[in-house]
């Protein structure tokens, strides 16, 4: 699998980019580094982009996303 991490600018705000949509395949399936502290019981999934600094790029989720990493 490969680790993904979101980037910074030197104002240590998130650095944005527009992706065209032509240029999509397919949906990522990305994977939290949760290391070796406890997950928080009131986390929620849809705060695990703000949680977490770095992702696994999970190709194996299927035949087709592992056909094209």
């Amino acid at each position: 699998m490969y680790m993904v991490q979101p980037k910074f600018n030197s104002d240590s705000s998130r650095r944005v980019d527009v992706v065209h949509i032509d240029s999509l395949v397919r949906a990522a399936h990305l994977i939290p580094h949760f290391g070796t502290g406890h997950v928080p019981e009131e986390m929620h999934c849809y705060d695990s982009y703000d949680s977490y600094d770095s992702f696994y790029l999970n190709r194996f989720v299927d035949h087709h996303a592992f056909e094209i990493a």
